[in-house]
């Protein structure tokens, strides 16, 4: 298996503006909005709104070809990108992330949720 990437915070845009809770969630915003629109291109491909499930194994069908799968992880790299860029300007840094993320994975454990 091949390192893993972790996302790094984009801390080189930081101004004044920029260090502001609105700001943040509206960037968020942007790049989730990006995400959704990706999924639904794509399950509407072949105008079948009806390929996008409640749950996550149907959809897998619904994508025909790499570069959707590839399109959709980049929009979803993209958030979780600019969700930790908000993180770190908060002065939450790359430890107190990955405990948090130990935590929740060890809560959906607990949970049977894989």
């Amino acid at each position: 298996m091949s390192e893993k990437a972790l996302p790094i915070p984009c801390t080189k845009v930081w101004d004044e503006e920029d260090k502001n809770v609105k700001y943040w969630f509206q960037k968020i915003n942007e790049e989730l909005d990006e995400l959704k629109a990706e999924v639904l291109f794509v399950a509407t491909v072949d105008g079948d709104i009806d390929c996008i499930p409640e749950y996550y194994p149907s959809l897998r069908k619904c994508v025909k070809y790499k570069e959707e799968y590839e399109k959709i992880a980049e929009e979803a790299g993209d958030a979780i990108t600019a969700i930790t860029s908000m993180l770190e300007a908060m002065g939450i840094d790359e430890n107190m992330r990955q405990a948090a993320q130990r935590r929740v994975n060890e809560k959906n454990k607990e949970r049977g949720r894989f």
